[in-house]
């Protein structure tokens, strides 16, 4: 089987990873399994694979992915990182170092798709500290992000009073 990458997943799942010699051979095949596309390796990402090793692997067959490509699959794989068992992890790493390599197409995207999800108690601190990341070294990208927010706050502060005198009847 290792050389149909459309079986990978499959077999994954057949692991018991709990069973430390099963998880080490299934590990071993893995690296000898030939690479899937960097599509078909995104559902190694899914929360069902949540060995460290099967997501670093996936993220390995993502390298490949054009920006253009990768562009259209952020906002799932900004989704993905919540299913990581770390903070540090190679997808996080991964989706840094792209954005900043194209802060336009990739990088913008991505400090939007984490903005959007600050909201949330349980992944706010993980984009949080990936949002510092990303704005310490995006340069000058930054002031365009922190305009591009003062115009969303302000945009949302005219909603709120509007909302507000609608409820009183003003």
């Amino acid at each position: 089987l290792v050389g149909r990458p459309e079986a990978l997943p499959k077999f994954l799942l057949a692991v018991d990873w709990c069973n430390p010699d099963h998880a080490n051979t299934a590990i071993a095949l893995m690296a000898r399994w030939k690479a899937p596309e960097p599509i078909q390796a995104l559902q190694l990402l899914d929360a069902t694979f949540g060995h460290p090793r099967v997501r670093q692997y996936a993220v390995r067959c993502l390298e490949p992915l054009p920006d253009e490509d990768l562009a259209e699959f952020l906002l799932q794989l900004t989704q993905v990182l919540k299913y990581e068992p770390f903070h540090d992890s190679p997808l996080a790493h991964f989706l840094l170092r792209r954005a900043l390599r194209n802060v336009r197409l990739i990088g913008m995207r991505l400090f939007w798709h984490l903005r959007s999800e600050m909201h949330l108690p349980q992944f706010s601190t993980r984009f949080g500290l990936l949002l510092r990341a990303y704005l310490t070294h995006c340069g000058a990208h930054r002031q365009e992000l922190t305009q591009q927010h003062d115009v969303q706050q302000l945009l949302q502060n005219v909603a709120d009073a509007v909302q507000t005198a609608a409820d009183t009847g003003r």
